[in-house]
């Protein structure tokens, strides 16, 4: 990341360390099912478009695909896709050629896409849960790599019937699910996953047995991972002050959603 992106100023990018995670996970494609929860304005989103970028580059015939509620919701980690597409030469010369274009006219046409193509087969795609619609865009659509921005904010039947299928087809296929918790009255899929798999983790603690502690165990198939206002303030993302400052602005279930980045 350091080698080929820069950061708004203009420098060599330097990733916190949890954005260096997230990206890692995209990469590797380890764990394969995760659920992400972050303090707002932690830079997870734009974490997803450089390890997007990155992936697309480095695994030929990646199929990744960013979902949001709308089409607006998929465009944010699409816009820090576009923002970042075109630091490095290598990173320009990795998107599909046009023949007979010059790089700058091929570029401007990539960059006006909702699909982007790589020279590998890969490509970065955005595209709408159609909430309204009982999400039908996305029926007939699949991915390697399948990206949910605002994923509470889609419906849970949405979530289970369109979007987990979109993995099926391919083994090594990795989804990530993020989101800030929402109200009581709005909780999601992502929600009844954190809710079932913490049932498991009480029985994993009351259990002896071996046998049915591996089958328990085996039950927790999503990753989960909270991103608090703490490591943004750690990593320089925010003050404590700014912090304090909202803490005395917002109602406490408003800030324990948007910065505890708890239920």
């Amino acid at each position: 990341c350091n080698a080929y992106f820069l950061d708004d100023q203009g420098n060599d990018l330097e990733l916190t360390d949890y954005q260096a995670d997230i990206v890692r996970t995209l990469i590797t494609k380890k764990p394969k099912r995760n659920l992400l929860w972050a303090t707002t304005r932690a830079g997870k989103s734009f974490a997803l478009a450089i390890g997007a970028i990155l992936l697309a580059m480095l695994r030929s015939g990646e199929k990744i695909k960013i979902v949001g509620p709308t089409t607006d919701h998929a465009k944010i980690i699409m816009n820090y896709v576009l923002d970042h597409v075109s630091d490095d030469e290598d990173i320009v010369a990795s998107l599909t050629a046009k023949a007979g274009k010059d790089k700058a006219k091929k570029l401007r046409e990539e960059l006006s896409k909702r699909r982007i193509t790589f020279e590998n087969n890969s490509e970065i795609e955005i595209l709408s849960a159609s909430v309204n619609s009982g999400g039908r865009q996305l029926l007939g659509k699949g991915g390697s790599t399948v990206i949910v921005d605002e994923a509470e904010q889609i419906p849970d039947e949405i979530v289970r019937t369109r979007i987990l299928r979109m993995v099926g087809d391919r083994p090594n296929a990795q989804m990530f699910l993020i989101s800030n918790p929402t109200f009581p009255d709005k909780r999601g899929f992502m929600w009844e996953v954190k809710d079932r798999q913490e049932d498991i983790r009480e029985q994993i603690e009351d259990t002896e047995d071996e046998e049915e502690l591996q089958k328990l165990q085996d039950k927790i198939t999503w990753n989960e991972r909270v991103i608090s206002w703490e490591e943004a303030v750690e990593a320089g993302r925010m003050t404590e002050e700014f912090i304090e400052e909202e803490r005395r602005n917002l109602t406490s279930a408003e800030f324990k959603i948007l910065y505890d980045a708890e239920y």
